[in-house]
């Protein structure tokens, strides 16, 4: 089962050269660290690519990792542009164990 663990609504992005795309928000759940990898979604929820984190900023002050309610900007690696203007979420997700028992038949002869 697939559960974000890390949500952020996308408000704006900027391509900085030398720097990379900034994605612009407010942490709606959870944490996000450098060398995070997130997900991008569009609107209906369907993902549009896959970054890695490289910076996280708020205010001219870069920061290690940012948690619920911070309004930051995510510098990212990985996705073009185009990706950026189609998308409206990043998140990241995390897979958890699933136990499942199989039960195995097997016909040997004898």
């Amino acid at each position: 089962m697939l559960i974000p663990e890390f949500v952020m609504g996308i408000s704006d992005y900027f391509d900085i050269p030398g720097k990379g795309i900034v994605l612009i928000g407010q942490i709606s759940k959870g944490t996000v660290r450098i060398d995070d990898h997130i997900e991008l979604m569009n609107e209906e929820g369907l993902f549009t690519g896959n970054a890695t984190v490289i910076g996280i900023e708020r205010m001219n002050e870069k920061l290690d990792y940012a948690t619920e309610n911070d309004a930051i900007g995510l510098v990212i690696k990985g996705v073009s542009k185009e990706t950026c203007h189609l998308s409206k979420i990043v998140v990241r997700r995390n897979i958890e164990n699933i136990n499942e028992t199989f039960a195995i038949i097997l016909d040997i002869p004898y």
